[in-house]
């Protein structure tokens, strides 16, 4: 049995070291207090970058996908609904009525 323990803060030092090597390859420069210190290559964003980088991320994270809700729940009930949409049919009829009835009216009257 090879287990690799790690009493000894020297070659525990020493592989922490490989490893920051191994993941920040050229841009790793030295470990300070066990912490893999280094530099990055990469140019400072404008504005506008930094903007679609944040977009992007919140893609990625799903916050531009909508929630399905369902839809809202009217104010009053359905039949409740059913019976006002009559009444406003039944109002617009009757003033139709109204209208044509008042044309005969005067039609009766001039003929008389």
């Amino acid at each position: 049995m090879n287990e690799k323990k790690f009493d000894d803060d020297e070659e525990n030092e020493e592989f922490m070291k490989e490893v920051y090597k191994k993941e920040l390859g050229s841009s790793f420069e030295k470990v300070e207090d066990g912490v893999g210190i280094g530099k990055t290559k990469e140019k400072e964003l404008t504005k506008d970058e930094a903007f679609n980088a944040i977009v992007e991320g919140m893609k990625i994270m799903g916050w531009d996908k909508k929630e399905e809700r369902p839809p809202p729940r009217p104010l009053i009930n359905t039949p409740t609904q059913q019976i006002l949409s009559t009444l406003k049919t039944l109002t617009v009829l009757l003033k139709t009525l109204e209208k044509k009835i008042n044309v005969l009216v005067k039609d009766t009257h001039w003929r008389c």
